[in-house]
């Protein structure tokens, strides 16, 4: 009777690992998931801090036009 609790302990162990291995694997999964969501979210961040950027250089921009052409038209005056 021990050879059979013996090998019946085996095929529990062999189960064990197969479940085992499916939870890693779907732990892979969903934190592979969540790196996408993350890397997403900071890929949506980067995107409007460029743009907010940009409409910041164009409004600096827009302001030093204005002040040169206001300096012009007074020297034209």
């Amino acid at each position: 009777m021990q050879g059979i609790s013996w090998w019946c302990g085996v095929l529990v162990s062999k189960e064990e690992t197969k479940q085992l291995k499916a939870a890693a694997t779907l732990y892979k999964k969903k934190m592979a998931e969540e790196a996408k969501v993350v890397q997403q979210i900071a890929k949506e961040a980067r995107k409007k801090d460029r743009t907010a950027a940009a409409a910041e250089a164009a409004a600096s921009k827009a302001q030093k036009q204005q002040e040169k052409d206001a300096a012009n038209a007074v020297q034209l005056s």
